[in-house]
């Protein structure tokens, strides 16, 4: 099965939740409650994914990724929709554009970091494997490395390649947790003041946008 049908999950529940985040912020008019949301689900949902084992059955990655994915989904628009709130009407590009200039270079350095941390990992759980390349491993990619690895290390390299997974997901959990800094001490301001939900309708429009 390939990487991109087993992330479908995150990616489906992300959309959902994003959607209808949008649309329960339309109609109460706070979008604090869901950053707050967003910051716990999104935390005990990384953590799970830190728990994978080499065994971990499909309900297992299936659930957690769909916890994670709706966590990101609640909060994902929410910072962008607080610039537009909060800051007055002049200020309001500003803001807004260094909301998604903090989400994307944020997404750029930590995906490095987090594949810094995985190939760090896993070159050094692969040294006291005889006769086998760890470089060569992780150039190689999960999908074929049982046609790469001899049989009987196969079980060794498996754990390593676990092991690598789950501490870059622990990048992940770190800066999931983080976001209850921002989450927490967030102004609560309705929207409700927008006419016609104005601000919810144009951040679920730059949401799909960048999807």
């Amino acid at each position: 099965m390939g990487s991109g049908i087993r992330n479908l999950p995150l990616m489906l529940s992300l959309v959902i939740a994003s959607i209808a985040a949008g649309g329960a912020i339309a109609a109460i008019g706070y979008y604090a409650p869901f950053m707050i949301f967003s910051t716990i689900l999104m935390s005990v949902g990384a953590g799970l994914l830190t728990t994978f084992q080499t065994d971990t059955g499909a309900a297992e990655w299936i659930s957690y990724q769909i916890l994670f994915g709706i966590g990101l989904g609640l909060g994902m628009q929410q910072p962008n929709l607080a610039a537009q709130t909060v800051l007055s009407r002049q200020d309001v590009p500003i803001g807004a554009s260094l909301m998604f200039f903090a989400q994307a270079l944020g997404g750029a350095v930590f995906v490095s970091i987090a594949q810094t941390v995985f190939t760090n990992s896993l070159v050094s759980g692969l040294n006291d494997v005889s006769g086998l390349d760890p470089i060569n491993v992780v150039n190689t990619g999960a999908t074929e490395i049982r046609n790469l690895v001899p049989a009987k290390d196969l079980g060794v390299v498996l754990l390593a390649y676990n092991g690598a997974l789950t501490d870059a997901y622990k990048v992940a959990l770190a800066t999931a947790c983080f976001s209850a800094v921002g989450a927490f001490i967030v102004e609560w301001r309705s929207v409700k003041g927008k006419k016609d939900g104005q601000v919810v309708a144009e951040a679920q429009e730059r949401t799909v946008d960048t999807m």
